[in-house]
């Protein structure tokens, strides 16, 4: 009995109770349903035969670009379960400019009135962000949606990501993500998850604009001043993303390489430094000076990454071979490698580092060292000759090395 009920369409299960009766006693009686309670059909199609089709469409294929249009049919139809209307709107994202003609139907989506309104708006705000550019014209109604104080989290998340992916598009992006920036309450390291998680996402989503949210700079060197570890980490990486718009930022970050307990944040602002402009090159020249060895070698792995000038570290990388710290001599040896390209002054300190007591420093090593054979093929002598060191550990290292060259031991 139970599976007999569980068949009954799902309009005759939404219509009024006192009807609902009739309607399903002549549904058991015939097995029909009347007209208006019977399962829509799209062009043809039940909504059983398009999810079928959905699953096999290519969106890439001329096929998905005929359907465009019975897929506009199907998102807009009341009546159809809402996991095939997400189904076929993300389909047409999929496809996307092609299918550029389904954003005023989305846009619409984001207006109703639906029993569902909040789920529907979650996959249309899936939908939207993945048309990324094309679906500029709903930036409005999603930034009205993001500045609604009756959104929940989700929906906020929903709106911010398809903000990032819309990006300067449409220029009410980036101010709209500012705005809420700054309107993040002031906080302090035990401020509430979702608190923490929609700070995190509009700064995510200003890094994934880049250069084009410098506008926003003031804001998000204001967010690496945050007391929770996650968001001035997050900071410091937009900053590294949004790359010469950030200059302004290079102080901020030599501080947090400085003086930031968190050694996550400390790291994501030493990648970011030399990301963002010429100036970064004498920053991170005045930190390769630094007392404290794990400011020297942050800023040792910065080098490479220098936008212009990186040759001016060359004579300070080439002085901490000598340095006291084992694993800093590796920091600047993999430096110089990459910035000269010349394997032999830095050979001598990979396989002094290769024979170090520290499993981590002999792996290290080994990388660099695996990295570099390609272009000097010395590398793999010094192996062989590693083979037959008096340490089981080095002359493993040894054979892992050969062997990840595709060398027999």
């Amino acid at each position: 009995m139970t599976r007999l009920f569980s068949n009954i369409p799902r309009q005759l299960r939404q219509v009024p109770r006192a009807a609902s009766a009739a309607m399903v006693i002549l549904w058991l009686v015939d097995g029909s349903a009347p007209a208006s309670c019977q399962e829509p059909r799209i062009d043809g199609l039940t909504v059983g035969q398009w999810q079928q089709r959905l699953q096999q469409l290519d969106p890439q294929s001329p096929e998905a670009v005929e359907s465009v249009e019975s897929l506009r049919r199907l998102i807009r139809h009341p009546d159809v379960v809402w996991y095939t209307r997400r189904q076929a709107a993300l389909t047409l994202a999929r496809i996307g400019p092609r299918a550029k003609t389904a954003v005023p139907d989305l846009i619409a989506l984001l207006r109703t009135r639906e029993a569902d309104s909040m789920r529907t708006r979650s996959w249309v705000l899936r939908a939207l962000a993945r048309f990324g550019p094309t679906a500029a014209a709903a930036t409005p109604q999603i930034v009205a949606i993001l500045r609604d104080p009756m959104s929940t989290p989700a929906e906020r998340g929903g709106c911010v990501s398809a903000l990032a992916r819309i990006g300067v598009a449409h220029q009410a992006t980036v101010p709209a993500l500012m705005e809420q920036l700054e309107r993040q309450p002031p906080t302090d390291a035990r401020s509430s998850a979702i608190e923490s998680i929609d700070t995190a996402l509009i700064l995510e989503a200003l890094g994934a604009i880049g250069g084009p949210a410098a506008p926003a700079v003031p804001d998000v060197i204001r967010a690496t001043r945050d007391a929770r570890e996650s968001i001035r980490r997050t900071a410091a990486q937009t900053l590294g993303r949004m790359g010469r718009s950030a200059e302004i930022a290079i102080p901020c970050l030599v501080d947090l390489i400085l003086d930031d307990p968190q050694p996550a944040v400390r790291d994501a602002a030493a990648v970011a430094l030399p990301l963002t402009g010429p100036q970064a090159t004498r920053a991170v020249r005045f930190l390769l000076d630094d007392s404290d060895p794990e400011v020297r070698w942050r800023a040792a792995d910065a080098v490479p990454h220098l936008l212009q000038d990186r040759l001016s570290c060359q004579a300070r990388l080439t002085q901490m071979l000598q340095d006291p710290q084992p694993d800093i001599r590796l920091h600047a040896a993999e430096s110089l490698w990459r910035i000269t390209g010349r394997g032999e002054p830095v050979v001598g300190t990979l396989l002094a580092g290769l024979q170090d007591s520290d499993r981590q420093l002999r792996i290290r090593a080994l990388r660099i060292l695996v990295d570099m054979s390609p272009s000097h093929p010395q590398v793999a002598e010094h192996l062989r000759m590693l083979l037959k060191h008096a340490n089981p550990k080095v002359r493993q290292a040894a054979v892992s090395g050969l062997r990840r060259l595709k060398l027999n031991p």
